[in-house]
């Protein structure tokens, strides 16, 4: 049976692989059936309720609409605290610019989430774009992109700051900065990722048009004792590289990004990976390339996660798709993915090419195909699928996306995610995987762009952050987006019930309101 928004296909490029009483009786039972599920539920903590963290108690806003960009989301090791942060286009007392905020929580104390915690505050002379965030114990440690001046930066630069949970902002740190800029986008994005001492390791994309074509470039730095080590270039010269995505486990950190490259008659679009030994004299491994296609089954939207000696990349691809004003536009994409089972030292690849999966498929000639859209017209948010992957502690992981059950000009944006439910230890076999776990279904307007984290120690569920807006024309002008967080504890309880458990929940401790 179909879901609505996805239809089950053969990939063509892949190929192989008395009712009264009936009705008493039913009654009956199914009376006695909520009360004992009622007394067997688990007790719901705040951290399992969905929660809009873009607002609390007496905080004040312009006039003029706030929109939240991507949010990112990390989780402690001992898996007890959670720290959000986002950049919003929100200024007390002026015009809105683009500003970052954190909030975070502790399970373990029970006293909610935090209230807004501003990393940086955005002007007129400098405002940020991006932001990513990681935890050690006590300590967030976060990634922002910021351009100066906003409207037409002159130059742009990435700091990182960390946080002590509940005390002090540390001191800005310049990670990279781009100078003279003319008509190149420059920085673009950044994504960190902490090893096993504390230490910040970076990846991030400039985008340069310099060169004589569109050229970006992926370059990676990280930090020991406060002090920046050389800048690393990960991507080819050749390839126009972009999204880039950071991951440490072991003794390696993992980067994953998508790349145009130009090709006799058309450009070839693809995924690729590296790793890094840590450390001083740390040196890059092999440069494996996961996808190829051309134009019409373009990848995107790669991201990496890592856990022991497990290491997943997850992208989307786009499905049917055509070429409209030199802009490759895609309305339907599914999802891939490949493994490592010893740290990224190899993958399944043969002679035909890197062995990928589908997720939620067992073959990869059998497709899942997801709504979505990657045209210009569309609110930056909603474009693509944007898959997010966590690892639990048995190395099992968990993706996200989002889909649209809408059309392109009335869209309707919805979160949903997979689990693995047995994994073997072939690499080149398939998953085995839940059914799609809807998330957003009943909340009223737009939910997009999800990360997903999992605890590798101590929890059972996944945690998200996502932007929303409760609008329904979310592309208009003055449209309002808000940073949302969820944890999903929804497995503890009978689906027939995720309709009505929580929802419209307002409230919420620490000030975020929310609906569960």
């Amino acid at each position: 049976m179909e879901e609505a928004g996805v239809r089950r296909i053969t990939r063509p490029f892949q190929g192989k692989r008395g009712r009264l009483l009936m009705a008493a009786v039913f009654a009956g039972a199914l009376s006695a059936l909520t009360a004992l599920l009622a007394l067997a539920a688990p007790h719901r903590s705040f951290l399992h309720v969905a929660t809009n963290l873009s607002t609390w108690p007496g905080r004040t806003f312009p006039s003029s609409s706030r929109a939240s960009a991507f949010a990112d989301v990390a989780i402690s090791p001992d898996g007890d605290r959670v720290a959000v942060v986002w950049p919003e286009a929100y200024q007390d007392g002026g015009s809105a610019r683009g500003s970052v905020f954190l909030r975070w929580a502790s399970e373990s104390t029970g006293n909610g989430w935090s209230s807004g915690v501003q990393v940086f505050a955005g002007s007129a002379e400098q405002c940020a774009v991006r932001a990513a965030v990681a935890m050690t114990g006590t300590t967030a440690y976060v990634a922002y992109v910021t351009w100066s001046p906003c409207d037409n930066p002159s130059y742009q630069t990435i700091y990182y700051q960390t946080y002590q949970l509940g005390q002090a902002l540390g001191t800005p740190q310049e990670v990279t900065r781009a100078v003279g800029l003319g008509t190149d986008p420059g920085l673009t994005d950044v994504d960190i990722a902490l090893d096993g001492e504390g230490n910040p390791h970076f990846v991030y994309a400039y985008f340069d048009r310099t060169a004589g074509g569109d050229v970006g470039s992926l370059y990676y730095t990280w930090f020991k004792d406060g002090q920046k080590k050389p800048q690393e270039r990960v991507s080819d010269p050749d390839q126009n590289a972009r999204r880039p995505a950071i991951a440490w486990s072991g003794d390696a950190i993992h980067v994953t990004w998508m790349a145009e490259v130009a090709v006799q008659g058309g450009k070839s679009y693809r995924i690729y990976y590296r790793r890094r030994t840590l450390g001083e004299g740390g040196t890059w491994g092999e440069l494996r390339k996961f996808f190829d296609q051309g134009t019409t089954y373009p990848p995107f939207d790669p991201d990496v996660a890592a856990c022991g000696d497990q290491v997943y990349v997850v992208w989307d691809i786009g499905y049917e798709c055509q070429e409209v004003s030199s802009q490759i536009q895609c309305l339907q994409f599914t999802l891939a993915y490949i493994r490592s089972g010893d740290y990224g030292s190899s993958w399944p690849i043969d002679v035909g090419g890197a062995i990928w999966c589908e997720v939620g498929g067992t073959e990869r000639g059998q497709v899942y195909v997801y709504t979505s859209t990657n045209s210009q017209s569309i609110w930056e948010y909603g474009q693509f699928l944007r898959p997010s992957v966590a690892l639990d502690g048995q190395g099992k992981p968990t993706v996200a996306w989002h889909v649209n059950y809408g059309s392109q000009s009335n869209p309707n944006y919805d979160i949903l995610y997979r689990e693995a439910e047995s994994v073997p230890a072939d690499t080149s076999q398939c998953i085995s995987w839940s059914e799609p776990i809807s998330l957003t279904q009943n909340r009223n307007g737009q939910s997009a762009s999800p990360v997903v984290v999992r605890s590798s120690v101590s929890d059972t569920y996944p945690y998200l952050a996502y932007v929303w807006s409760s609008t329904d024309s979310p592309q208009a002008a003055g449209a309002d987006w808000e940073t949302y967080y969820d944890g999903n504890a929804y497995g503890d309880y009978p689906r027939v019930f995720l309709p009505v458990v929580f929802r419209n929940y307002v409230g919420g401790s620490g000030g975020g309101g929310g609906e569960g």
